[in-house]
């Protein structure tokens, strides 16, 4: 049962072969993301390496967590999020809505006066 996801991804852990893994937890958080748990799916997303599923789930939320936060404060940690979890994975390709996103932010960087940083992008 999917309420138990937690248990199921310890018996992943430490049972699934390596060569399973990826397969296993990107199962698991499309059923979550199916019956709408967002955060488990997300959870599972990064564990299966898969980055943009993960970015495509904490893209929808951009505007709903808010919080107080402007959208450009909201992209800027989506972006912190999505670079520590790239670099973490050694991902080098991204998919197109993954450059969409970097592209958004580099010419958000651009229209403030860093283009240097936006360059990097």
């Amino acid at each position: 049962p999917l309420n138990a996801w937690k248990e199921t991804l310890a018996l992943l852990c430490t049972f699934a072969r390596k060569e399973e893994w990826n397969v296993l937890c990107d199962t698991l958080a499309s059923r979550l993301l199916g019956v709408g748990d967002m955060l488990a799916a997300t959870l599972c997303y990064i564990c299966a390496g898969n980055i943009d599923k993960a970015v495509e789930i904490w893209s929808r939320n951009l505007r709903s967590e808010d919080g107080g936060k402007t959208y450009v404060d909201l992209l800027q940690d989506l972006m912190e999020k999505t670079i520590t979890l790239a670099l973490a994975t050694g991902h080098k390709s991204f998919s197109a809505s993954l450059s969409k996103l970097v592209e958004n932010y580099a010419e958000l960087l651009a229209s403030q006066g860093l283009l240097k940083t936006a360059m990097e992008y």
